[in-house]
């Protein structure tokens, strides 16, 4: 999949653009490989975004188990088990998210849900995708916890970038 011309000349402008000392000297010296890396290293400060393709392992480890006997409808409990573990959930949709609420409760901050919603729907975002017109900026809350939801998700490659610099 290639980046469309105006994600290419928004990567472009970043390359340009870019003042880190590292930086400035792959690009003067072309050294592609190195660009990517940089671009592919997580944004500091940190920026989470929502996941789009969680495996079920994930879900599982974030879930406060030790509450779940607490969850009152027999139908939320199984829903979360039968239908919710079995399969990839992409907790950039509001759906899946709402979900986790409607069986765990709100996600009001150090709640089961946002408990989950933390620990398996979110992770930082790498340089790439923090140019606005790549990965973009829209920010969506579920109750207490916000993430972009990302347009366009990485890794970078060496192909973008060359394409980038070409045009």
């Amino acid at each position: 999949m290639s980046l469309t011309p105006a994600q290419s000349a928004a990567l472009k402008a970043a390359i340009l653009a870019e003042t880190d000392p590292a930086f400035v000297a792959a690009r003067t010296n072309g050294q592609t490989p190195l660009m990517t890396a940089w671009f592919n290293a997580d944004k500091v400060p940190n920026v989470k975004a929502w996941r789009k393709d969680v495996p079920p392992q994930d879900s599982d480890e974030a879930t406060p188990w030790v509450n779940f006997d607490n969850i009152t409808q027999a139908g939320k409990r199984d829903s979360y088990l039968h239908a919710f573990m079995r399969y990839p959930r992409d907790y950039n949709k509001s759906a899946v998210r709402k979900w986790i609420t409607d069986v765990w409760g709100n996600a009001a901050v150090g709640s089961d849900a946002a408990t989950i919603l933390t620990g398996a729907g979110l992770r930082n975002i790498t340089r790439a995708e923090a140019i606005p017109a790549l990965g973009g900026s829209t920010s969506v809350s579920t109750n207490s916890v916000s993430a972009l939801k990302l347009d366009w998700v990485g890794p970078m490659t060496d192909q973008y970038i060359g394409a980038a610099l070409e045009s």
